[in-house]
């Protein structure tokens, strides 16, 4: 009968003490796990806003090139015309009415009286010259 001798891997009971060992092994496995994590969701909070950022960008300026027109602040002139109780918003770059609604009882008071002490009889703020009208848009009076 020939023998050789090999080596394989079998179970093998723990003592106590390799117990113990890897209780300690296990317990600063985990808490390197648990840091890994949280370190993984801060790096995925801080991708996620920097997406997040790209895609708000990426949306006006899609609806920018879709619409042919950004909003951006322009400055505007509120003229009164007592005769018609209509308080209109003229943009100043191009004379276009943006807005017009009913003017209210102290708006057109307001406006009356600015009007006598500027020599007016009509309105206020140049509103004896009409101002230009965007073309077919509707003209838009609120009631009093």
């Amino acid at each position: 009968m020939r023998e050789k001798s090999i080596v394989e891997e079998l179970d093998v009971p723990l003592t106590e003490d390799e117990l113990r060992g890897r209780g300690q092994e296990l317990a600063m496995a985990e808490t390197g796990l648990d840091s890994l994590k949280e370190e993984k969701k801060a790096v995925a909070r801080k991708y996620r806003k920097k997406v997040d950022d790209e895609q708000a960008i990426v949306t006006r300026l899609s609806t920018d090139i879709n619409r042919g027109a950004e909003k951006r602040e322009v400055k505007c002139r509120i003229t009164v015309i007592p005769a018609t109780r209509v308080k209109q918003t003229i943009r100043e770059d191009t004379g276009e009415i943006v807005r017009e609604e009913a003017a209210s009882d102290l708006e057109i008071e307001e406006a009356t009286q600015g009007a006598m002490f500027n020599g007016q009889d009509e309105a206020i703020e140049g509103a004896s010259v009409p101002a230009k009208r965007k073309p077919g848009r509707p003209r838009k009076v609120a009631s009093a």
